[in-house]
């Protein structure tokens, strides 16, 4: 699969069918989170891959109160909005119900962890909440997911186990001095599974040179005009897309190769008999082929 379009379609993915993930399959997502880069290359995190169904069902209970607090919340915010985008919100608060209650039936639960202690956290004295440490631990993260995507497989993140970390470190028995950073239960989806996703694209994301408060009259140059202006700087912001590799594509580009050279190694070779053989002045009374250059005695 294309990366382009692993990452244009990894959406949040509840559902999940109870079937075990083969270990070749959770190898391979596994080393896709270790490629993932890490300040100074430390990497300082570990994922614990949960598959124990006491774990699992630990891990439920710790996580269905918390979502179920969080959803009373998410549906009130949703008051007076249009129909439609309630609707939408809807299904999204149904499908974490369903992870709610099935998050023990997941075949893996990747409980994601790091040791702050390893970490060049160099925002931590700000007078914020820190989030450089984060960028040593979430590549991973969307690593596994885009690996997920990649096998077939749904996740989804989470981080509602963090209001009960105490619990969670107990039950997985992490040290003390380490953190949980996500939660991600993965297996083959119920029904669609990963697919097209909405999210803001660069003219609202991104400026030029200097930030940008976007749609709220704020000065600065957003990104989309800047293109217009700055072709280098759009090319490089905007990647050409590979072709998807399909094997139509292989095969006219296979043929566009051997096509000039095929007439040369198909035509059957012509036999030409050799010019007679002359004699020569050699030792022996040898003659001299000329076609093929060897000797031969009368």
């Amino acid at each position: 699969m294309d990366l382009y379009e692993a990452m244009s379609t990894l959406r949040a993915v509840r559902k999940l069918q109870p079937d075990p993930i083969p270990s070749e399959v959770l190898e391979r997502v596994l080393q896709a989170a270790c490629w993932a880069p890490t300040g100074g290359n430390t990497q300082p995190w570990k994922v614990i891959v949960v598959t124990d169904p006491a774990k699992k069902a630990g891990l439920q209970d710790i996580y269905r109160p918390e979502w179920q607090r969080y959803v009373v919340g998410f549906l009130k915010r949703l008051e007076g909005q249009p129909d439609d985008v309630v609707e939408q919100w809807k299904r999204v608060a149904v499908s974490g119900d369903y992870l709610a209650d099935h998050l023990h039936e997941a075949p893996a639960i990747l409980m994601f962890c790091a040791n702050p202690a390893a970490m060049a956290i160099t925002d931590a004295r700000l007078d914020r909440v820190s989030i450089v440490g984060g960028g040593s631990v979430y590549p991973a993260v969307q690593n596994a997911m885009l690996a997920c995507v990649a096998e077939g497989l749904g996740c989804t993140l989470t981080t509602l186990h963090c209001l009960q970390e105490d619990r969670v470190k107990e039950l997985l028995e992490i040290p003390e001095s380490w953190g949980t950073a996500a939660m991600v239960p993965i297996g083959y989806p119920v029904g669609r599974g990963h697919g097209p996703i909405t999210r803001k694209g660069p003219g609202q994301m991104a400026a030029s040179d200097t930030f940008t408060t976007v749609g709220a009259g704020g000065g600065g140059t957003v990104w989309h005009a800047a293109r217009a202006s700055n072709a280098a700087n759009a090319a490089a912001m905007n990647p050409r897309p590979r072709r998807a590799e399909t094997p139509e594509r292989k095969i006219a580009e296979a043929k566009a190769v051997i096509s000039p050279i095929l007439p040369k190694i198909a035509k059957p070779p012509v036999y030409t008999a050799p010019r007679e053989l002359q004699p020569m002045d050699m030792p022996g009374n040898a003659l001299f082929c000329q076609d093929c250059r060897r000797m031969r005695r009368k």
